[in-house]
């Protein structure tokens, strides 16, 4: 079977930011490979970003990848805990400022806060 649609988190637009949030070296390197052959296969993506203090001013820059990755771009300012010992309900944890940076261009893409 041949995937219709693959979505994959990418945390920041550059991969310092990308990395120091996952904590992995190379997974922005990583992440944005993995777009790339997507695409030579035909394969449609969504790059999905959970904004936060760390990224919120890359929203435009973020958006600007996608579209040169070639994938459908959605964010989101509400992040929900997973894991032994998380809390289990969802934070919001962008505050409102997120909306100054975030306005959308192209309601096409929009997937922020209604």
């Amino acid at each position: 079977f041949k995937p219709t649609g693959v979505e994959i988190s990418l945390y920041a637009a550059d991969a310092e930011t990308h990395d120091a949030i996952t904590r992995r070296r190379r997974s922005w390197e990583l992440t944005t490979r993995a777009f790339r052959l997507l695409r030579e296969r035909g394969i449609q993506t969504m790059l999905k970003t959970p904004l936060m203090h760390e990224n919120v001013r890359q929203v435009h820059a973020l958006r600007a990848l996608s579209a040169a990755l070639g994938a459908i771009f959605r964010y989101d300012t509400t992040l929900t805990a997973h894991g032994i010992g998380a809390p289990s309900s969802s934070c919001t944890y962008v505050s409102s400022e997120a909306g100054v940076f975030a306005r959308p261009n192209n309601k096409s893409t929009w997937a922020g806060p209604r």
